[in-house]
């Protein structure tokens, strides 16, 4: 179980069929990859891939880190609004700060830095950039808004 995708995907010129985009289809399953990866492996793939997962069968619990490039106006984050209730608890800052959806970092939202996750303790708290009042208030006074 796990990643997997669909090679050579991010060429189609075509709508991908509904019973392939579910798995559901068995006469799909000779394309779908399965990545061998070991614990700490990165993947990147382009989000024009066809790509999902599987039913996770090990016995060990998998945790799964999401990072996505693209400019700050172009971010999305529609998936990050259901995260469920509870899902946050007993997770130290640092990991509360690598679950935020994406955003510019004129936010002031937390930043997970190499020198706060090389911390042992993990109540280490996120590094927050905090923009100048300057620039705030030009914002406030030209958009209405500390944050545009």
């Amino acid at each position: 179980g796990g990643f997997c995708i669909v090679r050579g995907s991010h060429k189609l010129n075509l709508p991908v069929p509904t019973d392939f985009a579910d798995g559901v289809g068995s006469a799909f399953a000779e394309h779908i990859h399965h990545p061998a990866t070991r614990a700490g492996d990165v993947v990147l793939w382009s989000e024009a891939t066809v790509h999902g997962a599987t039913p996770w069968r090990a016995e060990r619990e998998r945790r799964v880190a999401i990072y996505r490039f693209a400019p700050p106006n172009m971010g999305y984050g529609r998936g990050y609004l259901d995260i469920p209730p509870g899902a946050m608890e007993g997770l130290t800052p640092l990991q509360r700060a690598v679950l935020e959806p994406p955003y510019a970092t004129r936010l002031e939202r937390p930043l997970v830095t190499a020198s706060a996750a090389a911390e042992e303790d993990g109540a280490t708290e996120a590094v927050r950039h905090l923009r100048s009042e300057a620039k705030k208030e030009h914002d406030r006074q030209t958009l209405g808004t500390a944050y545009f």
